[in-house]
């Protein structure tokens, strides 16, 4: 393909100036285009994945009671059991898991 014939119908003619590096710019664009088109794919496909797996796992976990976001419980009495809860005196209904000083004795 490089060769000349010994033809006279197949002479080399010289090159405008800026051929050669048009046809490697040309050349260069043709095999990095799909090239990056397939790392561009490959990334969006994958934030997309993570997307939606965030989006799924969000709101994965126990429901608070619909309009009670505390689950029951005001500032007020949060702050009247304090000491008590510090205490560990609490009875089992105000949620002291471990009961009063006098159960954990007996």
């Amino acid at each position: 393909m490089n060769r000349q014939d010994k033809n006279p119908e197949h002479v080399w003619h010289p090159c405008a100036p800026g051929t050669i590096g048009q046809l490697h710019r040309q050349q260069l664009a043709k095999r990095t285009l799909p090239a990056a088109m397939w790392r561009g794919s490959a990334v969006l496909l994958t934030l997309l994945v993570m997307g939606l797996g965030w989006h799924l796992t969000a709101n994965v976990g126990p429901a608070a009671p619909a309009g009670d976001p505390l689950g029951g419980v005001t500032c007020q009495q949060v702050q009247d059991h304090l000491p008590k809860s510090k205490l560990q005196v609490l009875e089992p209904a105000m949620g002291n898991e471990k009961g009063s000083g006098a159960e954990k004795e007996a």
